[in-house]
């Protein structure tokens, strides 16, 4: 690593002594890309791609789009802050470069390059971090909830490799929903500051379902598309999840899955349509007290819909922006 840096440093020097001239779009052969520096933003991709990359060509071709990058600061008073990635020190790992450099683009405003996402927030409970993009992969650990990583790479099978600057590795996409900067919402760490959101008080208690992130996920989206927007309260949201678990335990509905549940056919378009949309920590809270056992509605509440249907209704929601109703009706 030492080397590199002599390398590194060298680099800058002869591009000081050489002046605007020497910045003119070189270009630099790595062993898998080529690295082209240009005097306008697109040496902030040069930079990320180098530092995915971590090759020591690469790190000379992100040193050059670096250097140009402070240039145009200083030259054209850009709003931005001078950085020193890549002579940051010489024992920074390629994760935390990758990470540190995301970081920078999100407070930029920056939050796509090339089309796909710089970062990403973990919407799952708990996520496996595996060597290769696939299941059989070995696991090397997990991301918690929450957690914001950086893009490293991804396929044409659904799967990202991603790194939170210590633990890096192939994760399902269907778990990652793109992170535009915003933190999360106060309320998951004090839920009793917000009064709209988490009132609901569970009926009945039960053992706590076995259940994989797969099913944390499906029931957690279900409720983003039925009841996700911010303006509808907590027990809505509790009462779709509650229908989807009383319809996995029932006989009359053959799938005793979630995912089956929601993929039965007639029952959820969206899921048909193969719909995928960001899952709110709240919507993932609210799937995850569910699975936790909290229950809101009876076993023969197995009915949602904008109509009245079953033998009778147990609640009814009504949605003054849309002004539409939900109907949660019991079983004939």
């Amino acid at each position: 690593m030492t080397q590199i840096k002599r390398l590194l440093c060298l680099s800058l020097i002869l591009i000081l002594l050489a002046g605007p001239m020497a910045l003119a779009v070189p270009e630099y052969e790595a062993e898998a890309a080529t690295y082209e520096v240009q005097l306008d933003t697109t040496h902030l991709e040069a930079m990320l791609i180098a530092a995915r990359d971590g090759s020591a060509e690469a790190l000379v071709a992100g040193a050059m789009a670096e250097a140009a990058w402070n240039q145009q600061i200083a030259s054209e008073g850009l709003a931005a802050t001078e950085t020193a990635f890549f002579y940051h020190n010489e024992d920074q790992t390629a994760n935390a470069l990758v990470v540190a450099i995301a970081d920078y683009l999100v407070a930029l405003g920056i939050t796509e390059i090339a089309g796909e996402p710089v970062q990403f927030r973990i919407v799952a409970s708990s996520l496996n971090a595996r060597s290769g993009p696939d299941r059989e992969s070995a696991r090397l650990g997990s991301f918690a909830n929450g957690t914001i990583v950086s893009a490293i790479s991804s396929n044409d099978n659904g799967w990202r490799e991603v790194t939170d600057g210590e633990l890096s590795g192939w994760c399902s996409a269907i778990h990652l929903a793109p992170f535009d900067g915003t933190p999360a919402p106060v309320w998951m760490e004090s839920p009793s500051s917000n009064p709209k959101n988490n009132n609901a008080i569970a009926t009945e208690v039960v053992p706590p379902m076995d259940h994989t992130q797969d099913d944390l996920f499906w029931l957690a989206l279900t409720i983003q598309l039925e009841a996700g927007s911010e303006w509808l309260c907590d027990e809505h949201q509790l009462l779709v999840g509650n229908v989807v678990l009383n319809r996995v335990a029932h006989s009359a509905f053959p799938p005793t899955t979630i995912h089956g549940i929601v993929h039965q056919a007639g029952q959820y378009p969206w899921a048909a349509r193969g719909v995928r949309v960001p899952i709110s920590d709240r919507a993932m809270a609210n799937a995850q007290r569910l699975l936790n056992g909290e229950r809101f509605a009876p076993p023969n509440v197995v009915f949602q819909a904008q109509f009245r249907q079953g033998d009778g209704t147990f609640a009814t929601f009504h949605c003054p922006i849309l002004n539409t109703t939900h109907f949660f009706g019991y079983i004939r």
